[in-house]
């Protein structure tokens, strides 16, 4: 196999990989403008409300989880991540 031909299969391969991956983003922009179109606008509009609602016990959990934790970590420093040693060292 001469060294123009490996030139020219690759530039095939290059191609080809490039418009497979053109082609799969134009086919989930049509898939997701059709979704919407399909879609309710009111059923979006509902679902951001509900995401934009916080529940205070959810925060408060999650505040004394990581609190937690570093309370945790602090009191045992054998659980903090070690930087790691070189083999020469």
């Amino acid at each position: 196999m001469d060294q123009p031909d490996a030139l020219i299969l690759t530039g095939i391969g290059i191609g080809t990989s490039f418009s497979v991956l053109v082609l799969l983003l134009v086919s989930v922009l049509l898939i997701r403008l059709a979704a919407r179109l399909l879609n309710d606008d009111e059923d979006e509009s509902a679902l951001q409300e509900e995401a934009s609602i916080e529940d205070p016990e959810t925060r408060n959990r999650a505040t004394a989880a990581a609190i937690a934790v570093t309370a945790l970590l602090e009191s045992r420093p054998y659980l903090r991540s070690q930087p790691t040693r070189k083999p020469n060292e």
